[in-house]
């Protein structure tokens, strides 16, 4: 590894490769984005995204302005976050999912190999949802498509199929953003496409105030919500319960440490980020998009349950604020608790490795209980934080103001967590470059290793 002028630190040249990976990498999938599935009534389907804000939600974690010509892209990256909460849950209700991450290596390649199919699979069915529901939308698709009829069928499967294809790219480019670039490529994709998003946002509420007066008002309510959203974001991402741990001694390690830093164990409140809240909003908003499938089907028990949830899974209802807090406080706890176990072995047993130990308990089992109490009594205040900020407060201004902002507010959340989530992952770039003999570069935020 290169270093500059005999200090530790990464090389300018790293940095700026890396910079520039991310730009590229970036643009690629914005390209994506414009290249358009099939020809579509342009006007009316934004006309159609400005007044449904649950495809306004689908195309904001999708990556921002995807659905714009219904591109390629149309699905995104939003099959993928779906899928990396969903494998966290059924590896905390799994015990052959649960050893094949603790076996690192192979096992982990395994694991990513399930979180891949299964983003194939639900990217079919996001894009088989977008395409059947907005082909029910009067003079949206020229020639007014029937899918998957008999006559219809084979060009029917093939923009499926396309679509489908264009979120595996979307995936693939992510990743290859995460490997070659600076942070989380998934990340670093929703920050993009949130900010576009946002700012169009911004100036379809200004442009739409029937006076000057009006739009001095509505900007003055967008600055103070805008606080808010900033304030609450930063509390759900930067809290965390620090357990205190020690060294023996006579451990050389010790030392080094002590020197540098206090050492503790930093267990965020919400350690999933964006993750709770997208997986939330994706699985609400496949129920809605199979409205189509439910109504064909309508005399058996699926149609009939399916055309029932439809009814208040849209964000007109009550109903579906209080099944997104719920979901969104589930995954919190879900992706809380996997922390415990990330990594080739439990934290509790890489603390007894490296000869770290909490402060009155046994390494080993006894540590492992003390975490999962702190990590059960944290997640309830991470999980109701991150579910206020991203449903309560959309459904109280809809509330009071009547008007449905629901888009914007996502759009400037996701923002706020995603740019606190880069600086995170570039200042642990910088350490772990820094102290390459002491750090692994694959760990997490939230885990001891950052800190040995």
């Amino acid at each position: 590894m290169a270093f500059d002028g005999g200090q530790f630190g990464p090389s300018k040249r790293t940095l700026n490769r890396r910079f520039a990976n991310t730009f590229l990498l970036l643009l690629l999938f914005r390209i994506l984005t414009a290249i358009p599935a099939l020809n579509v009534d342009e006007e009316r389907l934004r006309q159609l995204l400005a007044a449904n804000p649950l495809l306004g939600t689908v195309d904001l974690f999708a990556g921002g302005e995807t659905l714009n010509h219904f591109s390629i892209a149309a699905a995104g990256i939003f099959p993928y976050l779906v899928a990396l909460i969903l494998v966290q849950v059924a590896s905390s209700m799994s015990s052959s999912l649960q050893r094949m991450q603790l076996q690192g290596g192979s096992g982990k390649d395994r694991v990513d190999l399930i979180t891949k199919l299964l983003t194939i699979v639900l990217a079919f069915f996001f894009a088989w949802g977008l395409s059947h529901y907005l082909s029910q939308q009067v003079g949206l698709f020229p020639g007014q498509i029937h899918w998957f009829t008999k006559s219809s069928f084979g060009s029917s499967l093939w923009i499926v199929c396309l679509v489908t294809f264009g979120s595996y790219l979307s995936t693939e480019v992510s990743n290859m953003i995460t490997r070659k670039g600076i942070g989380s490529g998934a990340e670093i994709v929703l920050l993009g496409g949130s900010s576009l998003v946002f700012l169009k946002q911004m100036a379809h509420v200004l442009r739409s105030a029937p006076g000057t007066a009006a739009a001095l008002e509505r900007l003055g309510w967008i600055v103070v919500i805008g606080l808010v959203i900033i304030i609450l974001s930063v509390y759900v991402m930067d809290a965390e319960r620090d357990v205190p741990i020690m060294y023996p001694a006579r451990s050389p390690k010790a030392g080094r440490i002590m020197q540098r830093t206090r050492p503790h164990l930093p267990l965020l409140l919400n350690a999933g980020r964006i993750l709770p809240v997208s997986a939330g909003i994706g699985l609400l908003s496949l129920v809605q998009l199979s409205q189509g499938f439910f109504q064909q089907h309508a005399k058996s028990w699926i149609g009939k349950g399916g055309l029932l949830l439809t009814k208040w899974v849209t964000p007109a209802s009550g109903w579906y604020w209080i099944a997104l807090a719920c979901l969104i406080v589930l995954f919190t706890y879900i992706y809380n608790y996997s922390i415990l176990w990330q990594g080739d072995q439990p934290i509790a047993q890489n603390l007894k490795v490296g000869g770290a130990y909490v402060p009155g308990l046994r390494p080993g089992l006894r540590t492992q209980e003390y975490l999962t109490r702190i990590i059960r009594s944290i997640s309830l205040p991470g999980g109701l934080s991150l579910a206020f900020l991203a449903a309560g407060v959309p459904y109280l201004v809809m509330r009071f103001t009547r008007q449905n902002q629901m888009v914007t507010i996502l759009s400037l959340v996701v923002v706020v967590l995603t740019a606190q989530s880069l600086r995170d992952e570039v200042k642990a770039y910088h350490i772990t470059e820094s102290y390459q003999g002491f750090l692994d570069p694959k760990r997490k935020r939230g885990l001891l290793d950052r800190l040995l």
